[in-house]
């Protein structure tokens, strides 16, 4: 199984790097990219080509925009990179995928999983 991990750097991202690995091949990428594929989901025009590029089976966004005191001020950047760019990561995959969406911080970072037709999301936590 090919997985696409965005956000490798982060908290999350990186306990998600040692737990993922094991499931197949992982394709980790931070907001600087690697190879050709672009990791910053501020650009969501190469976030979309990464995609196509990689074709992974799922797509997990620990990537995130945190900066809570600038999230008003900065609302455009904080929407595109915690909404637009995981919507925009799961519609570039060439079949229908299916969601399933959990917080790591409730104002802030929306973390998307997105996997094959399918397959089984755990449900969500209490």
């Amino acid at each position: 199984m090919k997985i696409l991990l965005l956000g490798k750097n982060g908290q999350l991202g990186w306990e998600l790097q040692r737990s993922l690995a094991p499931l197949g091949e992982l394709i980790a990428l931070d907001r600087h990219g690697a190879n050709g594929l672009y990791g910053d989901l501020a650009e969501l025009d190469g976030l979309a080509a990464t995609v196509r590029a990689v074709q992974p089976q799922v797509i997990v966004n620990a990537a995130a925009y945190t900066a809570v005191d600038k999230a008003e001020s900065e609302a455009t950047q904080a929407r595109r990179i915690n909404a637009e760019a995981a919507g925009r990561a799961g519609a570039r995959r060439p079949r229908p995928v299916a969601r399933c969406c959990c917080t790591t911080a409730p104002t802030t970072c929306s973390t998307a999983v997105a996997s094959s037709p399918g397959a089984r999301t755990p449900p969500p936590a209490p």
